[in-house]
């Protein structure tokens, strides 16, 4: 008998293009519960015979370290945990899978397959099995009948509820030779929408590389039983993405073009979610929503991508957007469509073009997208397309040369992909103390600290210290001044930091669910600084609604024009301030440059009552002018 005992679990199984991938995790531990581990052998069976072809590859899994081990570096390197496997398999045939610990004899886990389902033979299946039962005479569960009759009825409503005035969508994707299995789902996913009224136009550029290409015109075909909407071009010859995409374009005959890989997934709600929150705006032209990855089998899904609504600056860090997103046809025209010489940026610089010609841009604040990780695809890395960070330089530095701003964009970190903005003019700046108004009648340019030249008529800007606060470097005055005299631009802020080198605060946002509640986030609290999460990045310039009454800058004249801040608790000044300069149509951005170390006197709460009295401001205004914030529309 063997001293080790096997723990499995089966994570996903899908059958894909005539063969069958299972994914999970399994290793052999002795019962006395010693961090001490056996890899497992996995074999396929069909009628106790070996199924050719089978292949098996495994892969480190930190979790199941964490949860199960208390090991030192290198075995946790050592240690391959979950398991990929994959075999041919014919419908309704039944094949046998086994786990076994290596080298060892004893106890083997078995179970049974047949045609995508799976379930674990002897004791310990029948265990599951009965619970499962329990769990469904109980109540807990819903049968596969059940939820497959509440989805027809679901998607019978949703057809009755579409309007003559509901757009046509069309999908416009280029293909260039993706695996097979991965362009098959992608076209099931379009073909899963709840919301009918769509064309997926496909531009195929595949040309013969090792190997034969795929027929991906017949894959398309059968996979959608010949439906009309579902339109195949063959190429010539390769465009490039952006060429390909422009042919795919041309397909194109809806009034909003939506934009996917020839790989990737849509979530079954894509299109409805946003047809209904373009209902409500008639002047959007731009739309997008949130995201996540998935694994290369399509059956695991993380690090989603919570993006912000409309957020400018950001796009100069980041290409936030990505897909999902749609844009109505006649602004892509006005473009001149996708610009092969950005090819590797071709998305960030149509994403910039439209938004210079959009009225208003929408975010539906949900996952509906997967954006599937590939060996070339650069949700795995930039790396595998090396040329793609030279073409997001470009398409900023177009969109600040259409804007007709001087400045440019630079890599700050190549390595992190971290980009850098410096405006082409000198700005002179005056710090002052929030709690000593003298200065405001006082000549802007009078002794002033970082003046420029005499004779220069520069704009000027004030940096308002509410004290507690010191610059962690030279450039972090500067970097406020630059971006203050922006366009658009109401109050800077820096990247708040604790003594430790943690956050203390990037900047508070508003957010607001199906709940009608709004509620105040401060933005990375706690957090090491230069990471990231599901917003993104520690990194990324970003606008926000305020910040904690710390420090910060405003031009001259927006003090001229619209005040300063009130006396009295500094909280309260701080959000009615920033929400004053808000109404007047500018937007405040946090500055991940400029970074300053805030003092251990400074109140731990500051950043939560500021954005407390920021909601109470923004409801009070919806209450009496029907003003809805960005962040609540469409949840």
């Amino acid at each position: 008998m063997s001293t080790y005992k096997i723990n499995s679990y089966i994570e996903g199984i899908k059958c894909r293009h005539g063969r069958t991938v299972i994914i999970g995790w399994a290793f052999g531990a002795q019962p006395s519960g010693q961090a001490r581990f056996r890899e497992i052998q996995i074999d396929i069976l069909e009628k106790g015979r070996p199924v050719a072809d089978t292949r098996v590859t495994w892969t480190q899994r930190p979790d199941i370290m964490a949860a199960f081990f208390s090991c030192s570096k290198n075995q946790e390197q050592d240690s391959l945990f979950g398991f990929r496997v994959s075999f041919p398999f014919r419908p309704g045939v039944r094949y046998q899978m086994g786990l076994e610990v290596e080298g060892e004899k004893g106890e083997r886990v078995s179970y049974d397959i047949r045609d995508g389902q799976i379930r674990e033979t002897g004791w310990r299946g029948l265990e599951k099995e009965g619970k499962q039962l329990l769990k469904r005479i109980l109540g807990r569960t819903v049968s596969e009948a059940a939820l497959a009759g509440r989805n027809r009825q679901y998607r019978e409503e949703i057809a009755a509820s579409v309007l003559p005035s509901d757009p046509l969508i069309s999908l416009i994707v280029p293909v260039y030779r993706p695996e097979p299995a991965d362009f098959i789902e992608m076209v099931e996913s379009v073909l899963d929408q709840t919301y009918g009224k769509w064309e997926l136009c496909l531009a195929d550029g595949s040309e013969p590389g090792e190997g034969e290409t795929e027929d991906y015109g017949r894959l398309a075909a059968e996979v959608s039983g010949r439906d009309c909407r579902v339109r195949y071009q063959k190429l010539e010859k390769n465009l490039g993405i952006s060429g390909n995409t422009n042919a795919a374009f041309q397909m194109a005959s809806g009034t909003w073009i939506a934009m996917m890989d020839h790989d990737d997934l849509l979530d079954p709600d894509a299109l409805w979610e946003s047809v209904k929150a373009l209902r409500n705006h008639p002047k959007a032209g731009f739309l997008y929503t949130d995201s996540d990855l998935t694994d290369g089998d399509g059956m695991k899904f993380y690090n989603p991508l919570l993006k912000p609504d409309w957020s400018p600056e950001m796009m100069y860090s980041a290409n936030y957007i990505t897909h999902f997103s749609m844009i109505r046809k006649d602004i892509i025209e006005k473009t001149g469509g996708f610009d092969s010489r950005m090819d590797g940026a071709q998305d960030w610089d149509i994403f910039l073009k439209a938004a210079e010609l959009s009225e208003e841009i929408l975010h539906v604040p949900s996952v509906l997208y997967h954006w599937r990780m590939a060996q070339t695809s650069t949700a795995r890395s930039v790396e595998t397309k090396p040329y793609a960070l030279d073409a997001q330089l470009r398409a900023i530095q177009a969109h600040f040369q259409r804007m007709g701003w001087q400045g440019a964009a630079y890599f700050q970190d190549r390595s992190r992909y971290l980009i850098r903005v410096r405006w082409d003019r000198p700005v002179a700046w005056r710090l002052v103390d929030a709690a000593d108004r003298s200065w405001l009648d006082a000549p802007a340019g009078d002794e002033g600290e970082g003046q420029a030249e005499a004779g220069q008529a520069e704009p000027e800007v004030y940096l308002v210290s509410f004290g507690q606060t010191e610059p962690a470097d030279e450039d972090a005055y500067q970097e406020l001044a630059q971006w203050a005299v922006h366009d658009g631009i109401g109050l800077v802020f820096p990247k708040l930091l604790n003594r430790d080198g943690t956050i203390r605060s990037a900047g508070v946002i508003i957010t607001g669910g199906s709940d009608g509640v709004l509620r105040a986030e401060t933005l990375y609290q706690g957090t090491e600084n230069h990471t990231a999460d599901d917003r993104g990045n520690t990194d990324w310039y970003r606008n926000v609604r305020i910040q904690e009454p710390a420090l910060f800058a405003v031009s001259a004249e927006h003090v001229r024009q619209l005040g300063f801040l009130r006396e009295g608790d500094e909280a309260e000044a701080m959000a009615e301030y920033a929400f004053r300069l808000s109404r007047a149509g500018l937007r405040h951005l946090m500055n991940p440059f400029s970074e300053v170390v805030c003092g251990a006197a400074m109140p731990a709460d500051a950043a939560v009552r500021a954005g407390k009295w920021y909601i109470r401001l923004e409801e009070d205004s919806r209450a009496h002018t029907g003003f809805v914030p960005d962040s609540a529309r469409d949840a």
